[in-house]
């Protein structure tokens, strides 16, 4: 019988990992442990399989990409940027889309961790997990970077958009055009996006001198029908807002639902601003107002920092942030 990798991880006292690491020439074992495994080769005359190792070699030239949900176009972008900085590496990769459910993640998570890809790029589900999906891809010695989720003292590369400054910017936007009752539909606090939003808003009115009301906030998930309920509630207030802040392109869909459906007029009843920049924004009448993220730059720089980080796997996290436009139209003044 021939003499396996088992063999030879039994007689040094290490794991099969570590030696498919040494067969690989891969950079995750320290020297001495490295010559020892050697020694082991050598000693039992192990003959790696070759077959396998041709497998294992297209496996080291994929990445993949884990999203919540690929039918939000702000994703279609970013996988267009992760494809194409991949290709042009000479590397495949293979999209995961979870439908935001959690266990469809970790399973995805799990499977990949298995070496069946060079490195992950992961838009979580839910950011308290993110300690659990790195760790697991961690432990098979996969690299792993962030996109559009922090936690505070996770050691990760992470691309993110300054999404603070983005709506910070929309704030002003409506105060140099007379509006004081600004409503915003916030996403969950949940996640980073959803979080540092809410703050750029909150944060433009302070510094402009203005009273924060709660009533003029809602906070609710990234959908369509979330959305839809909180614009209806704020528009049925007392005192309505005259400008509404919607913090994501997918939940402008329930906000336009809503104005279209009270008959209201923008900008002249209601002015209206949303993160993201899908297609359909500039194509409706009148055209929104929107925060343009760089989609395709983040899933681009995603990869870049993939890439990096498998030549480099001993450099230090990087945390990087891309600066959105703002893309001025007719829905707001």
């Amino acid at each position: 019988m021939s003499t396996t990798m088992r063999d030879v991880a039994a007689l040094v006292g290490v794991s099969i990992k570590t030696v498919s690491n040494v067969v690989n020439q891969r950079p995750y074992v320290s020297a001495d442990l490295r010559a020892k495994v050697l020694d082991a080769i050598a000693t039992l005359d192990y003959r790696p399989n070759r077959t396998a190792q041709a497998l294992r070699t297209r496996r080291a030239r994929s990445l993949a990409a884990i999203v919540p949900d690929i039918q939000n176009s702000f994703f279609t972008s970013v996988i267009r940027g992760i494809e194409d900085a991949a290709y042009q590496a000479g590397y495949m990769l293979f999209l995961f889309d979870v439908e935001d459910d959690l266990e469809r993640e970790e399973r995805c998570v799990d499977i990949l961790s298995a070496d069946t890809v060079a490195g992950v790029i992961l838009c979580t589900s839910d950011e308290s997990r993110l300690e659990r999906q790195i760790n697991v891809l961690r432990a098979g010695n996969i690299p792993i970077v962030l996109l559009e989720r922090l936690r505070e003292g996770l050691q990760a590369d992470t691309i993110v958009v300054e999404n603070a400054q983005g709506s910070y910017e929309a704030v002003q936007h409506f105060l140099a055009a007379g509006h004081r009752r600004i409503g915003v539909v916030a996403g969950p606090d949940y996640y980073a996006p959803g979080r540092e939003r809410l703050e750029g808003y909150l944060r433009a009115l302070r510094d402009h001198g203005l009273a924060v009301d709660e009533e003029l906030i809602r906070r609710t998930d990234f959908t369509v029908n979330a959305a839809q309920m909180a614009t209806a509630d704020l528009l049925q207030l007392s005192s309505p807002p005259t400008a509404i802040l919607v913090c994501s392109g997918l939940m402008a869909l329930g906000t336009l639902q809503v104005i279209r459906e009270r008959g209201l007029r923008m900008p002249e009843e209601i002015a209206l601003i949303i993160f993201d920049d899908p297609e359909w924004s500039k194509m409706i009448d009148p055209p929104i107002t929107t925060i343009a993220q760089p989609a395709y730059a983040m899933g681009q720089s995603a990869a870049e920092l993939l890439l990096q980080r498998l030549l480099q796997p001993d450099n230090p996290p990087q945390h990087v942030r891309l600066a959105p436009t703002f893309v001025h139209r007719k829905s707001c003044c």
